[in-house]
C-alpha cells in the first residue's frame, strides 16, 4: 500500500481584512500541533504550538477574558 502525505494548504484567518495585516494557519495541521505565521511575511519563521495551548488560547480569546498585563 501506498502512504500519501496530506495537502497541506494555508488558511487565512477569517477575521482579515484586505490589508494582508493577519495571521495564517496550516490545515491539516501536523498531528498535536497548530502552525501559524504571518500573511504579509510567509516566508518568515512559522509558529508551532501544541494543539492544547493553541485551543485554549482560541477559547480564551473567543471568551472576551482580558488580556494579561506586564
Amino acid at each position: 500500500m501506498r502512504d500519501t502525505a496530506p495537502i497541506r494548504i494555508w488558511i487565512k484567518s477569517s477575521y482579515s481584512g484586505h490589508n494582508n495585516n493577519c495571521m495564517e494557519f496550516l490545515s491539516p495541521p501536523p498531528l498535536g500541533k497548530a502552525v501559524v505565521r504571518d500573511s504579509k511575511d510567509p516566508h518568515r519563521r512559522m509558529i508551532v504550538f501544541r494543539a492544547e495551548t493553541w485551543t485554549q488560547f482560541v477559547h480564551t480569546y473567543r471568551s472576551g477574558a482580558p488580556e494579561p498585563t506586564g
